[in-house]
């Protein structure tokens, strides 16, 4: 089954920007039970084809696994499974797209992804209009910038992980626990002491960020495997970098996204 261009398009035009984008809805059904319905983006740029045509193709190889260009089946036929009841790649999939800068078109994509098992994610992919290209974190600063960046976003996740330590050896310290509570937070300071230990003097795992119209939101990853993530109340770190403290650490080209 093809992908069908749903009739609604979203257009994200603000005054004053030098794109006009059109995001239409691609979508089409499992051609199986549970015949779940998949959607995805299409962006159409005004007088622009080849630049919507790089991001188009970024994200359908990215997150569908399928070259746009020589596709002879349908869209989602990489992620939706095989009808056989082997696990969908994506058993779930949706998204949003947003022009949080004049020069930025920004898309969050969540659902489930499945493996040897199955686990919700959220991802941002962020696409400068004036090149279509995609941002990556460690490209929107100098050489020297980015080692300043990632140093402060180092010391922030430091600085929260040994907290969450003092706290998790306060409450050992603490009596009536019992065997099981002991445990678990045994488990716990186990789990963040291994991680600040395997990642001291590396750069912060950045899996994710967000650009918005006044400052950068970022996400480290979190310590825990899929396994014991249960004991993982930290999670995964959300951090947020005004603009005004990171603009002077920020490539020309970049910095003129966010002006």
């Amino acid at each position: 089954m093809r992908a069908k261009v749903l009739p609604v398009a979203l257009l994200l035009t603000i005054a004053g920007m030098a794109q006009t984008v059109v995001i239409d809805t691609l979508a089409a059904k499992q051609p199986w039970k549970p015949f779940q319905v998949y959607s995805f983006p299409r962006v159409g740029i005004a007088n622009r084809p080849q630049l919507a045509g790089r991001i188009n193709r970024d994200l359908a190889m990215d997150l569908l696994e399928v070259d746009i260009d020589t596709l002879k089946g349908p869209l989602f036929q990489q992620v939706w499974g095989d009808g056989e009841g082997g696990l969908p790649r994506l058993s779930t999939l949706t998204w949003t797209s947003a022009r949080p800068l004049g020069n930025v078109l920004s898309f969050e994509f969540s659902g489930e992804a499945c493996g040897a098992y199955c686990e919700d994610f959220s991802i941002h992919f962020n696409y400068d209009l004036r090149t279509g290209e995609r941002l990556q974190f460690d490209s929107l600063f100098t050489q020297g910038g980015s080692i300043a960046v990632n140093d402060l976003v180092g010391k922030r996740w430091n600085m929260a992980v040994e907290r969450e330590i003092a706290l998790l050896e306060d409450s050992l310290q603490k009596h009536g626990r019992s065997d099981e509570e002991r445990e678990e937070l045994t488990a716990s300071l186990n789990l963040y002491k291994s991680c600040l230990a395997e990642r001291s003097g590396l750069p912060p795992y950045v899996e994710d960020f967000d650009l918005h119209r006044n400052e950068l939101w970022l996400r480290v990853a979190r310590c825990s495997t899929h396994a014991d993530r249960e004991i993982d109340v930290l999670y995964n770190m959300v951090m947020v970098l005004p603009y005004a403290d990171i603009a002077r650490y920020m490539r020309p080209e970049a910095l003129a996204l966010i002006k």
